[in-house]
């Protein structure tokens, strides 16, 4: 007789359902790392959001004082701040730059 007894069949087939359990389990422990990671990114991505509200504000602060003042010195605040946006731009595509230069 060449085939397996029904009982060899049985651990083999049970063999075979703790690979599947063993690989679910892998498979769901780097599903909860990646949502931690993903919710790292989001708490740092919800900070970076709270810093620009803050910055909106102090900006439009200073625009509502300086509108007081008269319309030529909200004028040149808003080139100032023009000026630094395009400035801080620049300046991160020039590093995003360097960075992919110096990984080629």
């Amino acid at each position: 007789m060449g085939g397996k007894s029904a009982r060899e069949r049985l651990f083999d087939a049970i063999g075979c359902l703790e690979k599947s359990v063993n690989q679910a389990i892998e498979e769901k422990e780097e599903a909860f790392n990646r949502i931690e990671e993903l919710l790292g990114i989001n708490s740092a991505l919800k900070e970076e959001i709270q810093k620009l509200k803050n910055a909106n504000n102090i900006m439009n602060q200073e625009l509502q004082e300086l509108s007081r003042k008269g319309p030529t010195h909200v004028a040149i605040h808003e080139a100032q701040l023009d000026r630094n946006s395009s400035y801080d731009v620049d300046l991160s595509i020039t590093q995003l730059k360097n960075m992919l230069l110096r990984k080629s």
